[in-house]
């Protein structure tokens, strides 16, 4: 199926989906097409697919250009292909929409399916293995019951982690989904979790998934047979195989059966074992294909699971035909039914008004700002108007020319006269009701003097006279012989021996007697070091003092405040006459007349006949499988695997 929004505007771009699955395989190829000039496939930066790509990508952009004067509708179509070189396609209609007339999806079409139920069981296992049960390695059964508002047909997609993936299609109110699948006793990993996740799809598009772990354990003695599946192909269509197993227990008995599935939707329990020796058995197998192509040999005993792939046939491939069940679904828009049955409103595409009057309102504009009468109102200009008020005041001085003193002396107050500034060194002594104005900055020089043997730090400093002082600037090292040549400000630091010469001694190690007296003919050397004692001295270096003066500048800040000062004073009474303006806004709002334009959906079932290279899908009838020989040049319609070999 494909996925991806049924109503689009004009200019739009939207990304689309396939979903397939192949039982007896991976899914190799996509292609994708279109049946009108209005529809553009956008390029990704990957690979562009088009009606001819052999290797596509499971995902489409397309750019919807126009409207179609047919019926305004276009047909999507994604051609799926498998190793074997079946395929299959599938079709999606996409209304096509002026920009301003598409309105948002109807709520219901938008609804999720609602997964109610998402269990896993085993035929030894009382509960649900989601949860705190765990798994053994071997055939799981798992079970998946959704619902959907708007809907009469989902698509359960299953994915058992890495190792596999299943699908279902089911209808009716509360649709059920039960697979199963074998996990063998070398794919699972007992230290981590295999997530199983079940995708439930309705007819719109719209998606919800699961995912639960499924932990697994090992049995006691579970791993005390080791196992060997062989297969080989004895003919063109036909294998042979056996499952030898070694028991590693002693008086471990075979299984008295087991189950061998070939691949292609049949299976065959075994029964019969040959025994070559007192811990290895064998059970032997035969089997015939009736379509060429590469299968999946498996054998399930217990808990346990081997696989084996095999290739058959050369020149054959299998073709299907069937009667498939197509839904049709018509949209239209209209203010009323659509003639004819079926028919049912699924939302409101848009409401248009047209004008009949026109309403009118004033409102009074209060300091710039005009009191709105409510939505849809709209400002079409202001009116000022115009009377006479008297006015009084009570002032000490005229307010203006135009006021007339109507009474002297009817009051006497106390009056703001204006700041007085002050000036103080602190902040402290500003009183709480002094209004703060800024800092004034006060500039000072003095004259800084030291003494010293180097120029101080910091800038300015000019050398005077020498003091006459000396100042110690430093160290040097000396080494003396006596420490009572070492002055008293020496600082000692440590004492070493040294060789200061050497003495030489000789003696005769072999002497010789001639003619009565001894005679030394060989002497030997020595020489002994003589050791003196010296002493090391840290010596105070020092150096003239001179006397250093600078002049520096220092900012000092007082703080500026000001005070108010009143007096009293005489009020007397003043009178004047003045025209006052009141401005009002002057409204407009439109009146309409409005109309709803509504969605309408009929949905049309019939059955077509087709022709498939996979086995199909979903609701079909009168299905027939037949096997046919490849021609000997390809021609349009057979598989891929017909071509190879061809030049």
């Amino acid at each position: 199926m494909i996925q991806g929004k049924s109503t689009v505007s004009v200019g739009s771009v939207h990304e689309y989906d396939v979903i397939a699955s192949d039982p007896d395989g991976p899914v190799t190829s996509f292609a994708w097409a279109t049946d009108s000039s209005t529809v553009e496939s956008v390029e990704t930066g990957g690979l562009l697919n088009t009606a001819t790509a052999t290797d596509g990508a499971k995902s489409q952009l397309y750019r919807f250009t126009a409207i179609p004067e047919a019926d305004a509708t276009v047909s999507l179509r994604a051609t799926v292909g498998d190793e074997h070189g079946g395929v299959t396609t599938a079709e999606k209609g996409v209304i096509i929409v002026e920009q301003d007339g598409l309105t948002k999806d109807s709520p219901q079409a938008e609804v999720k399916p609602e997964i109610l139920q998402y269990e896993a069981s085993q035929s030894d296992t009382p509960s649900s293995l989601f949860g705190s049960q765990k798994a053994v390695p071997g055939r799981i059964v798992f079970t998946a019951v959704a619902t959907d508002n708007d809907s009469e047909q989902l698509t359960f997609e299953w994915q058992f982690g890495d190792l596999g993936s299943a699908q279902t299609v089911e209808s009716g109110e509360k649709m059920r989904s039960e697979v199963s699948f074998p996990f063998g006793t070398d794919e699972v990993d007992y230290l981590s979790a295999v997530p199983v996740t079940v995708t439930v799809t309705d007819q719109n598009g719209n998606s919800r998934s699961v995912t639960k772990p499924l932990d697994f354990e090992e049995r006691p003695g579970q791993r005390q047979v080791e196992e060997t599946l062989n297969v080989s192909t004895t003919g063109e269509m036909s294998i042979r195989g056996s499952l030898e197993l070694r028991t590693t227990a002693t008086g471990a008995s075979p299984p008295s059966q087991l189950n061998i599935f070939f691949g292609d939707g049949t299976r065959q329990t075994l029964s019969s074992v040959d025994q070559t020796d007192e811990q290895t058995y064998s059970y032997r197998f035969e089997h015939r294909y009736r379509s060429s192509g590469e299968y999946v040999v498996h054998a399930q005993r217990d808990d346990s699971i081997s696989r084996e792939t095999v290739s058959v046939g050369e020149r054959t491939y299998v073709e299907w035909q069937y009667e498939q069940k197509v839904t049709k679904n018509t949209r239209t828009v209209a203010a009323k039914r659509p003639a004819g049955d079926g028919w049912k409103r699924i939302g409101v595409d848009s409401v248009t008004y047209k004008q009949t009057g026109v309403q009118t309102a004033q409102t009074l504009v209060s300091d710039g700002t005009a009191i709105i009468p409510g939505d849809s109102w709209e400002q079409v200009g202001t009116k000022v108007e115009y009377h006479t008020e008297q006015r009084t005041t009570r002032k000490a001085e005229s307010p203006g020319e135009d006021w007339q003193i109507t009474e002297r002396n009817v009051d006497e107050r106390v009056v703001f006269d204006g700041w007085e500034p002050r000036t103080v060194p602190s902040k402290q002594i500003a009183d709480n009701d002094w209004e703060y104005v800024g800092r004034v900055a006060k500039t000072t020089t003095r004259t800084e003097t030291t003494e010293s043997a180097t120029r101080p730090d910091g800038n300015g400093w000019e050398r005077g006279p020498k003091t006459g002082d000396s100042v110690q600037v430093g160290h040097s090292t000396t080494w003396v012989s006596n420490q009572f040549i070492a002055g008293s400000a020496w600082e000692y630091v440590r004492s070493e021996q040294y060789v200061s010469g050497y003495t030489k001694s000789t003696t005769c190690v072999e002497y010789a007697n001639f003619r009565g007296g001894n005679y030394c003919v060989e002497e030997s050397t020595t020489w002994t070091a003589n050791y003196d004692t010296r002493y090391k001295y840290r010596v105070p270096e020092y150096d003239d003092e001179y006397e250093w003066e600078r002049t520096v500048e220092e900012t000092t800040y007082d703080y500026e405040y000001r005070v108010e000062t009143y007096s009293r004073a005489a009020f007397h009474e003043y009178t004047t006459e003045e025209q006052v303006a009141t401005e009002y806004a002057q409204w407009e709002k439109p009146i309409y007349n409005e109309t709803e334009l509504y969605r309408w959906k009929k949905t049309e079932t019939s059955w077509e006949q087709k022709t498939s290279l996979s086995e199909p899908n979903g609701d079909v009838r009168n299905l027939e499988k037949q096997v046919r020989e490849c021609s000997e040049k390809w021609q349009k319609g057979e598989p891929e695997s017909c071509r190879e070999g061809q030049p």
